[in-house]
């Protein structure tokens, strides 16, 4: 109200608030435009030219917007021209051959090589070798003659030759195409086809290439290790199973130079009705290739034979893949009843250790149960060396009837490589 009630003199009263200054005006500061003489602005800073003119005036503010649109335009054209020349650029890099943009396909990424394998544990899963550094080794060893292997083109047993002879003053650079993957990586899809049997089109969406490429290399790759290998699978002299013979040998059968025994390979059905009647097995039912294999004491594999049809009996493919040709007089062969070929050992000098032959439903002697443990428990080596063979997926599995010319090959591959690992029997 205009006093304050706390001083003693009430009648004095508050001095009165000065009145408000007088606000200054907002002052506008005039845009300068280049606008025709003309045209009156009320608002500069919300000024939009507009033109009231006839079509086609020539005045000033036209001519000038006209000549800004005009350099927009040309400049969005040249940006235009530039982009299509660097896709044109672009497209002919990759498409040499000048094919259409639709005919371009895009490239395949590889998803897996040799250099993912990080540990043993992986290479060994992938490819059957104990250890990174021996796969590394194996490869060096390798890799020399791989250089020069011809790859395979075609149907038949003779490769095509890529390039006609010539006369080099320097070494040419290798004829044909460029590899698309490298040598090691192409060993590392033909392990993994063996050991986890993986088919054609997994493998080559694995590794980025084609399926007529992967089996381009698969089937090169094969004859060309079933060569080098060959010379892992060797019959050893006596004298140097003697000095390497385990123990429960010496205890037994002093004199024994190797173990035999038939596995049998499950095949598809072919469609021919004779090759139905020669690969059919009564003991697995089911058409199978079967394979003489023999072991030294051991376990390493000394014997491997050609592969022949389920129906052949045991003794026709002893007495047929040349095994008995390696038999030296006082050898002892050790097999199962299903092999009685002592005569065939007789003619060589040599003795057989099998099981005793039950005569009819009367009980076995001692003797003859002593003899049948005793031939049981060394003879169950071969076996396992059998399932060290069919850790490769592709033989324990049903071989496909494309790979049945290649069976040999595949078989003496599997077979070299499970030589490299450590001895069965120490």
């Amino acid at each position: 109200m205009g006093y304050d009630v706390r001083r003693k003199d009430s009648s004095k009263t508050a001095p009165k608030r000065p009145p408000p200054k007088e606000r200054l005006p907002v002052k506008h500061f005039k845009l300068e435009l280049d606008l025709p003489p003309s045209v009156k602005v009320d608002h500069d800073h919300r000024y939009i030219y507009k033109c009231d003119c006839a079509l086609n005036c020539t005045c000033e503010g036209c001519v000038t917007k006209q000549s800004e649109i005009n350099s927009l335009r040309h400049r969005v054209n040249t940006l235009e021209e530039k982009l299509i020349s660097a896709k044109l650029n672009t497209a002919s890099t990759s498409n040499p051959a000048g094919e259409s943009k639709s005919e371009v396909k895009p490239k395949k990424q590889t998803l897996f090589s040799a250099k993912s394998l990080m540990n043993d544990s992986e290479v060994s899963h992938c490819t059957g070798f104990r250890s990174k550094e021996a796969f590394d080794d194996f490869f060096t060893y390798i890799e020399p003659f791989a250089k020069e292997m011809q790859y395979w083109k075609g149907t038949g047993n003779t490769p095509k030759k890529t390039a006609t002879p010539r006369k080099y003053k320097q070494t040419p650079t290798k004829a044909g195409p460029k590899r698309k993957l490298g040598l090691k990586d192409e060993l590392l899809m033909v392990f993994m086809r063996l050991r986890l049997d993986h088919t054609i089109t997994y493998l080559a969406i694995l590794f980025g290439v084609g399926s007529g490429t992967c089996s381009q290399i698969i089937n090169t790759w094969l004859r060309f290790l079933s060569t080098i290998l060959r010379g892992f699978i060797l019959w050893p002299s006596r004298a140097t199973i003697t000095k390497h013979m385990p123990d429960q040998f010496k205890k037994s059968c002093k004199n024994l130079r190797c173990i035999i025994d038939c596995t049998e390979i499950f095949i598809e059905r072919p469609r021919s009705l004779d090759l139905q009647a020669e690969t059919w097995s009564d003991y697995k039912k089911h058409n199978t290739l079967k394979v003489l294999v023999g072991i030294t004491p051991n376990g390493q594999f000394s014997f491997v034979s050609r592969s022949y049809g389920g129906r052949a009996s045991d003794v026709h493919i002893v007495r047929e893949s040349g095994f008995l040709d390696l038999i030296e007089p006082y050898d002892t062969i050790m097999a199962d009843r299903g092999f009685p070929i002592q005569e065939d050992l007789m003619l060589r000098f040599s003795s057989l250790e099998i099981p005793p032959a039950a005569k009819g439903n009367r009980q076995m002697t001692r003797s003859n149960v002593k003899q049948t443990k005793k031939v049981a428990n060394l003879r169950i080596h071969v076996e396992r060396a059998i399932n060290r063979l069919k850790d490769f997926k592709i033989l324990s599995g049903t071989l496909p009837i494309s790979l049945i010319p290649q069976a040999d090959d595949i078989i003496t591959i599997c077979a070299a490589l499970t030589n490299l690992l450590p001895d069965l029997i120490s």
